[in-house]
């Protein structure tokens, strides 16, 4: 089966769980892309790499992370996050603020 991207907005999240549904085996995926305004934009690629579990090479071809990568992304992005939150305008949509606090078991 072929790795498919689908962007969509919160008024179609019905649709998108829909078709995550009806994928053939049972193995599509939904990823929240929460919006950060004004996390750097030079370490957005980070970002969803460690959102989605996958990297994307410079033909624009996506593969997934195997662990040791993905925890090595995630702790880079974690020292990129914690700086930023120091400095966020915009503390409500910041991402990796409200994952910190399920890490914390906060919420």
């Amino acid at each position: 089966m072929a790795d498919v991207f689908i962007s969509y907005s919160r008024k179609d999240k019905k649709f998108a769980r829909r078709l995550e549904k009806a994928s053939e085996d049972g193995t599509a995926r939904l990823w929240n892309m929460r919006v950060d305004y004004d996390f750097p934009k030079e370490h957005l690629s980070l970002l969803v790499e460690v959102v989605t579990g996958t990297a994307t090479d410079d033909l624009g071809n996506v593969t997934a992370l195997d662990p040791e990568k993905w925890l090595e992304r995630k702790k880079k992005y974690i020292k990129i996050a914690e700086k930023h939150l120091n400095t966020c305008k915009y503390k409500d949509a910041n991402i990796y603020a409200r994952q910190k606090l399920f890490w914390e078991g906060k919420k």
